[in-house]
C-alpha cells in the first residue's frame, strides 16, 4: 500500500477548481439527496406530473378497479344472467303446464268417444259400463282439477320474485283472468256429453249423443287454440326486458 508521503505530492499537483464550481457541485449534490431549506416549494402542476405521483395514481386506480368496480360490474352481470335464466325456465314451465291441461281435457273427450263407440248390449251391460265410466271420469276429473286450477295460482307471486316490470305483471294478471275463464268454458263444454252418457235412458245408437260429442270436440279445439295463444303470450312476458 503506497504511503501518504508518496501520494500527497501528486494530489497537490492537481489543478484547482474555482470556488464557484465547487459550490455548484455541492448544491447539485444536496438537491439530489435531500430537500434544502428555504428552497422554492414545488408547483402543483409539476407535482401532479411527477412520474412517481403518476405511478402511485395508476396503482391506486388499478387497486380500486380490482377490488371494487370490476367485482361489482361482474356481480351485476352474473345476477342479470341468472335472473334471465330463471325467467326462461318459468316461460318453458308455463308452456308445459298449459300443454298438460290440454292433454287432460283431450283425455276426457277421448274417454267419452270410446264409451259411445264401444258400449253395446243389454241395459244391464250398459249400466255396468256406465258405472265403470263414472269411476274413470272421477279419476280423470280429479287429476285435471288438481292441476288445471292450481298451477297458475302462484304465477303472479313468481313474477314479482323474478322482477318482471309492472307493465308485464299487469298483462300477466289480465291473461290469467282469461285463462281462468277458458277453463270454465272447457269444463262446461264437456258437461252435456257427460250427462248424456251417464243418463239412465242412454242408448248406444242415439244420434243426439254423437251430435253432442262433435259439438264438444269442436268447442274444445277452439278453446285449446285460445289457451295455446295465452301460453305464448304468458311465456313472452318472461323474456321481455
Amino acid at each position: 500500500m503506497p504511503s501518504i508521503r508518496r501520494v500527497l505530492p501528486h494530489i497537490l499537483s492537481l489543478p484547482r477548481l474555482p470556488i464557484s464550481a465547487l459550490h455548484s457541485c455541492a448544491m447539485d449534490f444536496i438537491s439530489i439527496g435531500a430537500p434544502v431549506e428555504n428552497s422554492r416549494p414545488p408547483d402543483r402542476k409539476d407535482l401532479a406530473s411527477h412520474p412517481i405521483v403518476v405511478l402511485l395514481c395508476g396503482v391506486s386506480l388499478s387497486a380500486l378497479l380490482g377490488t371494487l368496480v370490476i367485482p361489482y360490474v361482474s356481480g351485476r352481470i352474473s345476477d342479470q344472467k341468472l335472473l334471465q335464466e330463471e325467467r326462461a325456465k318459468e316461460a318453458v314451465q308455463i308452456i308445459e303446464e298449459i300443454n298438460l291441461v290440454d292433454h287432460h281435457l283431450q283425455s276426457m273427450q277421448s274417454t267419452y268417444e270410446d264409451f259411445a263407440t264401444n258400449t253395446r248390449g243389454s241395459k244391464k251391460e250398459i249400466w255396468a259400463a256406465q258405472k265403470q265410466l263414472r269411476g274413470t271420469l272421477t279419476d280423470e276429473e280429479r287429476v285435471f282439477n288438481d292441476h288445471a286450477w292450481y298451477w297458475y295460482q302462484t304465477l303472479d307471486i313468481r313474477s314479482v320474485l323474478l322482477k318482471l316490470p309492472d307493465k308485464n305483471r299487469r298483462k300477466l294478471q289480465s291473461l290469467l283472468g282469461q285463462y281462468h275463464k277458458n277453463l270454465e268454458d272447457s269444463t262446461k263444454a264437456l258437461e252435456p256429453v257427460r250427462k248424456a252418457l251417464l243418463s239412465k235412458g242412454y242408448k248406444s245408437d242415439d244420434r243426439d249423443t254423437w251430435l253432442l260429442l262433435k259439438a264438444s270436440q269442436h268447442h274444445l279445439l277452439e278453446l285449446g287454440q285460445s289457451r295455446d295463444d295465452m301460453a305464448g303470450q304468458l311465456a313472452l312476458l318472461f323474456f321481455q326486458p
